[in-house]
């Protein structure tokens, strides 16, 4: 498994807590990387920054809102 796809693992299980059952909207969690390539109409709360397993360096979280 590349690295790409180990973050996204993980992003897929870190905070579960911030998916939202009463308005029923999905929670979609993305790096620093993927935040420069959306540059455009979405918009973004950072979660903040965490320290997965087996990396060096902490990641800034990012929720999409829109």
């Amino acid at each position: 498994m590349g690295d790409t796809a180990n973050i996204a693992s993980r992003l897929e299980s870190f905070d579960k807590e911030a998916h939202d059952p009463v308005n029923n909207r999905c929670r979609v969690l993305i790096g620093e990387t993927t935040l420069r390539y959306l540059d455009g109409p979405f918009r973004v709360t950072e979660m903040g920054r965490v320290k997965f397993k087996g990396k060096q360096q902490e990641i800034a979280v990012y929720r999409v809102d829109e």
